[in-house]
């Protein structure tokens, strides 16, 4: 997600629109690629850039409670601030990116990943009405097939 600020004029601010696919963030469990909306504020002045905007995103993943997919809405606030000189930082709240002042273009991809990233709720959980924790069926007694996979996992106990 590349930022031409070299365009934008001293004391002008920018509306802009992004979409894209990013990657699949496999470190923390999203194995799908996640689909981006970002709109962002870009506003320059002097030796700072603002950018604050939303954070829209979307990606197909599993629900732990019930281990069906579902799709997982993330969204969040984005705040950066870019700047030639750290010693005129002014917010601590804000994310400060030290850039030379002949930078013309950024590239924001890191630091999307990074907001997204920690937007991520602890247990991803689908809004099913039936959602729930899959469980041994009474009738007979077997185990749902989606667990099959982890039977092998364990030896069995001998009494």
């Amino acid at each position: 997600m590349k930022l031409n600020i070299s365009t934008i004029e001293d004391n002008q601010s920018v509306e802009l629109t992004f979409n894209e696919n990013l990657e699949p963030f496999e470190e923390v469990g999203l194995e799908n690629k996640i689909n981006l909306k970002a709109n962002l504020i870009v506003s320059k002045n002097s030796d700072k850039v603002w950018i604050k905007g939303n954070l829209d995103a979307t990606t197909k993943t599993c629900c732990h409670v019930c281990a069906e997919d579902f799709d997982l809405k993330l969204e969040s606030d984005f705040k950066l601030l870019l700047m030639t000189n750290e010693k005129n930082a002014v917010d601590d709240s804000v994310d400060v990116k030290i850039i030379s002042a002949d930078t013309k273009e950024i590239d924001l991809s890191k630091e999307v990943r990074d907001e997204l990233i920690t937007s991520l709720p602890y247990v991803f959980k689908c809004n099913r009405k039936d959602c729930k924790v899959l469980q041994v069926s009474e009738k007979n007694n077997e185990t749902d097939a989606r667990w099959e996979k982890l039977k092998g996992l364990f030896p069995k106990k001998e009494n």
